[in-house]
């Protein structure tokens, strides 16, 4: 069984095995016949995941996944109306949704662009938290990425500050 998936399903003929697993691994003991059919079903839901607090570079930043799939961001992607491409952050409050069409499955994470009021290198730390309204972009898995205009990406997207 795959360390990222936290949900399987193993049937052998439709009936459930219902074993643990061992060390990564779900042992069948059975005779078997001629025909006998094993399904593994394995949930991916997308989920957003953050590298350990002391890795300075992405600390307060996640990457998008679906099961092994690590996911980016692109320019291309990005509507002009969401501002700076830098001044993204997602927000993890809202549903990750997956796109409907053929292959490759994109992802729809929610993003915000981070508003900056003072165009000053080193301002007075606002307490508003002020973000912008958001919009679904869509991610691409990472290992497609760079197929269209030159332009940024992002793996490590910093997240969108939360209202109280």
């Amino acid at each position: 069984m795959p360390a990222w998936c936290a949900d399987a399903r193993l049937t052998v003929n439709g009936s459930l095995v219902r074993s643990g697993a061992q060390s990564g691994y779900l042992p069948i003991t059975r005779t078997w016949k001629a025909g006998d059919v094993v399904e593994l079903t394995l949930a991916m839901p997308p989920q957003l995941v953050a590298a350990h607090p002391r890795v300075d570079a992405v600390r307060g930043s996640v990457a998008l996944t679906r099961g092994p799939v690590v996911y980016c961001l692109e320019h291309a992607d990005v509507p002009a109306s969401l501002g700076v491409f830098e001044d993204l952050a997602v927000d993890a409050a809202a549903p990750i949704g997956l796109s409907t069409g053929i292959a490759p499955v994109t992802l729809l994470p929610t993003l915000r662009s981070r508003t900056h009021q003072s165009p000053l290198l080193y301002r007075p730390l606002s307490p508003s938290g002020a973000e912008a309204a958001g919009a679904t972009v869509p991610a691409i898995p990472y290992f497609l990425w760079a197929n269209r205009e030159a332009g940024p990406m992002r793996v490590w997207i910093p997240l969108a500050a939360r209202e109280e």
